[in-house]
């Protein structure tokens, strides 16, 4: 079982409009810019109302992230191109 503190930890969240919420994936091999568009996502999060909400969850870890990703769970995946 995942902790809390998990980057990709999934919470069970029972609302009526749960429906209206949508969630990101942010997934940068950079802590601070995976965070820096996190916190512009959720600086605008709810403006719309109550019932509308964005959770934003990110991972520094690719190989993770794809790992643990749950088909129909994200409407917006965010990742980085590495060109190597």
């Amino acid at each position: 079982m995942r902790s809390r503190k998990d980057p990709l930890y999934h919470h069970a969240v029972i609302k009526d409009k749960q429906w209206l919420w949508k969630r990101i994936l942010i997934v940068d091999d950079d802590e601070d810019i995976a965070l820096t568009f996190k916190a512009g996502i959720e600086d605008n999060n709810n403006k719309d109302g109550p019932d509308k909400r964005i959770e934003v969850y990110t991972s520094n870890d690719p190989n993770l992230a794809l790992s643990e990703f749950k088909s129909n769970f994200y409407d917006l995946w965010l990742t980085s191109i590495c060109h190597i």
